[in-house]
């Protein structure tokens, strides 16, 4: 894999951005070459980075997963050249089927130091994010000077309605916290990188590549944790690998992994801001909550049981459907039912955990019946397979939604 930079300048996509780009070629002469960009503000143009380190920041799970090598021809940070070297040592160790692989590009001088340098974090409006922000101004004297936004991560590129309607709330927020918003955008799911799995890999280099892009401007960011300490999840982005995409100049920080997704929740559930602009749903189009989905259920279980729910104003029902928590089928979020069936429990709502246990026993006949457990652990083992991920990537969500449907269609 080959990457080479291309001469940067005005974003086509969006007059008021400015574009660095790469062109991407494979070592099959059988796939076409990708064109990978990130766009940032206009305004910032003068501390977009001139460097290779973004692309390897992106690439490098790309590279491991289609087994080849990489090559820049722009020059890398020090730093994340050697933190490279360590991503993949841990990368391989989760993952056997995914081997290290060589890199070759030359040292990058640091970038001179500014007076301007800041603190960021990336800010999607979910509770791990909304919850680093108010911990920070509480806790920490507020140290975080701007939020990161990056249109493409969990919005497509080509759905503006969502982005504008995301783009109002994050605004809103960021004007009652008195804080800038730097947005940015990339192509980078819509090119092979796609072929990575985001959740279990992937997802950390995604956000450094963004955050690289404006190396020269950030001392550190802030990457929200999505579990506590102690939980030995493989993920993509994780305390053990977040840090290590940093460089001489731009430091990764895993932040609030002192916490558990519960008890973020319960403290976002206090500030009236966050409850008017919670967005904590990846399966709906239009940006909102759905209000059926697994990660729905789980953030509105919390907001019931802490009486916060009626408050919330981004979910379409102000009260929790029992009936149709118990018929759900948990799949790879029974760790984190698990906890809330304790969580309920504790705080005396024996019927928020009845339902979670029927939904559990649903699940246990559900993957008995249909093989599910099965399926679940071929997917564990072809995770990172690219040629399967390309064939099965056109099916998985339509896939995905035609078994929710059915599970809740299921008579027993």
């Amino acid at each position: 894999m080959k990457i080479s930079g291309l001469a940067s300048g005005v974003s086509p996509r969006r007059g008021d951005m400015y574009r660095i780009a790469a062109r991407i070629r494979y070592r099959s002469r059988w796939i076409p070459d990708d064109t990978l960009w990130i766009d940032v503000p206009a305004a910032l143009a003068g501390q977009a980075s001139r460097t290779g380190s973004p692309w390897l920041a992106a690439l490098l799970p790309l590279g491991m997963v289609l087994h080849e090598d990489i090559e820049l021809d722009q020059p890398v940070d020090e730093n994340l050249l050697a933190h490279a070297e360590q991503l993949m040592d841990i990368w391989s160790g989760w993952y056997p089927d995914l081997k290290p692989i060589g890199i070759r590009a030359q040292i990058a001088r640091p970038p001179a130091e500014t007076s301007s340098r800041v603190t960021g974090v990336f800010f999607s409006g979910g509770v791990d994010s909304f919850y680093s922000v108010l911990y920070d101004r509480a806790e920490q004297g507020g140290t975080i000077d701007e939020l990161i936004f990056i249109d493409g991560a969990d919005i497509a590129l080509d759905n503006r309605p969502a982005f504008g309607r995301v783009m109002e709330s994050i605004e809103r927020v960021a004007q009652a916290w008195r804080l800038p918003v730097v947005t940015m955008a990339t192509n980078l799911r819509e090119t092979r990188f796609r072929e990575t799995d985001l959740n279990y890999l992937s997802n950390g280099s995604l956000l450094a590549a963004v955050g690289l892009a404006l190396e020269p401007r950030y001392h550190k960011i802030l990457i929200s944790s999505a579990w506590p300490q102690g939980v030995d999840r493989q993920l993509g982005s994780h305390p053990d690998t977040d840090p290590l995409f940093s460089t001489g100049s731009t430091t990764f920080v895993h932040y609030g992994d002192w916490a558990d997704r519960i008890a973020k929740t319960e403290y976002v559930s206090h500030n009236t801001l966050a409850l008017e602009n919670l967005r904590v749903c990846w399966e709906s189009d239009d940006a909102g909550n759905c209000g059926r989905c697994l990660k729905c259920f789980r953030t509105m279980a919390v907001l019931d049981i802490s009486g916060a729910l009626p408050n919330c104003r981004t979910f379409p029902t102000p009260s929790l459907d029992l009936g149709l928590l118990s018929r759900q089928y948990l799949g790879r979020e029974e760790l984190y039912f698990e906890k809330l069936i304790e969580f309920a429990d504790e705080r005396g709502r024996p019927d928020v955990a009845g339902a979670i246990r029927a939904a559990f026993a649903r699940t246990k006949r559900i993957d008995r019946v249909l093989l599910l457990g099965v399926v679940r652990s071929a997917r564990r083992r072809w995770r990172h397979n690219a040629f399967i991920r390309r064939l099965a990537g056109p099916i998985v969500r339509p896939a995905r939604q035609l078994a929710r449907r059915l599970n809740r269609r299921l008579p027993w």
